[in-house]
């Protein structure tokens, strides 16, 4: 159980990431301020209609009508970013400095996992918020456990 909420808090947080560096690269600087509003104000209005929408759904239309209205309205997010622009680079193609991870020398998972999941996580954890945060998961992972 513990494993399931540490994959699902994992990918809600990079979904939330990758959505922020979409919108920082695909609108120019004078448009940030209101993307992020606009980013605010669909991520409220999508819990709304997750939550109290799917109630009422349910309450008039049955649980199916409900999960499929709600399976129909995630497919309508997929889209907007399958359809969505791609984010316009106007440097070189080789402007990236050689490193082992673009210089083909990084072909195995091992590497890949090394600079994009634990060299984060070890960075996040030598911060104090990154130790107060392992604290609190250990802490109620082990409180639900035990019902203390």
């Amino acid at each position: 159980m513990g494993l399931a909420r540490f994959a699902r808090r994992f990918l809600s947080a990079s979904q939330d990431i990758v959505i922020d560096a979409w919108r920082v690269e695909i609108l120019p600087l004078e448009l940030q301020g209101p993307g992020a509003g606009m980013i605010q104000t669909g991520y409220r209005i999508a819990m709304l209609v997750s939550g109290a929408g799917a109630l009422v759904i349910a309450a008039r239309a049955g649980w199916f009508a409900a999960y499929a209205t709600m399976a129909a309205l995630l497919v309508v997010g997929i889209l907007v970013f399958l359809l969505g622009p791609e984010p316009r680079f106007d440097a070189e193609p080789g402007y990236l400095p050689k490193t082992k991870l673009n210089s083909g020398a990084a072909n195995s998972i091992g590497d890949w996992l090394s600079t994009a999941v634990i060299g984060p996580f070890a960075d996040f954890m030598r911060r104090p918020i990154g130790q107060r945060s392992l604290f609190s998961f250990l802490a109620t992972s082990w409180a639900k456990r035990w019902q203390v």
